[in-house]
């Protein structure tokens, strides 16, 4: 088998990628907070780093390095079952919105509380991270579950953002909302 060997080339593009992705989360923060949207040049920003994070995760997945002590069947079966709740959660959380300027933040919404919103205020962000972890599960890789938990905090932070951002948007009516649905998963509070 052909292994790759990570040498300082590899550890400058990594440093680069999530320190452009700090930069970016700072923007966004400022955008989300202060002007209650992101600018047009920051939504196409958001999707370029999506761009450049399956990029390198493809890259890290190549890697090889971490090669999980599994077996390759059962590891394949459960890390496909995994992405495609994952897929799942993404897809009945991106219907709910009305515009891509809502999905990309660009344009204000309604508070969306149906569908799959109502077992998680985050299906999106949930379902990238199981189908990031199902990646690495089926490709019996450490790396990319390393590289899943990295991105599962920069969700955990921004959602944080989003949260103060919707608190400021919709008052009393998310914060019941919020209050009655969990942040990631789970059956909804029953009052």
């Amino acid at each position: 088998m052909f292994r790759q060997r990570a040498g300082p080339a590899w550890t400058v593009a990594l440093a680069a990628v999530f320190g452009g992705t700090g930069v970016l989360l700072r923007r966004m923060r400022r955008e989300m907070l202060g002007e209650g949207r992101f600018r047009r040049g920051t939504a196409v920003a958001v999707y370029a780093a999506y761009g450049v994070h399956a990029a390198a995760l493809v890259a890290a997945a190549r890697q090889r390095r971490l090669a999980l002590p599994v077996p390759r069947l059962p590891a394949l079966w459960a890390g496909v079952g995994l992405a495609g709740v994952g897929l799942g959660l993404c897809a009945g959380g991106l219907r709910r919105f009305g515009s891509a300027g809502q999905i990309s933040g660009t344009e204000p919404g309604e508070l969306v509380v149906r569908g799959v919103y109502r077992y998680s205020r985050n299906p999106q962000y949930l379902g990238l991270s199981l189908i990031l972890a199902g990646a690495g599960l089926a490709g019996r890789n450490g790396s990319v579950l390393l590289y899943t938990a990295g991105a599962g905090l920069v969700f955990r932070s921004w959602v944080r953002v989003e949260e103060r951002h919707l608190v400021h948007q919709f008052g009393r009516p998310y914060r019941q909302y919020a209050d009655a649905t969990h942040r990631w998963l789970g059956v909804p509070a029953t009052k």
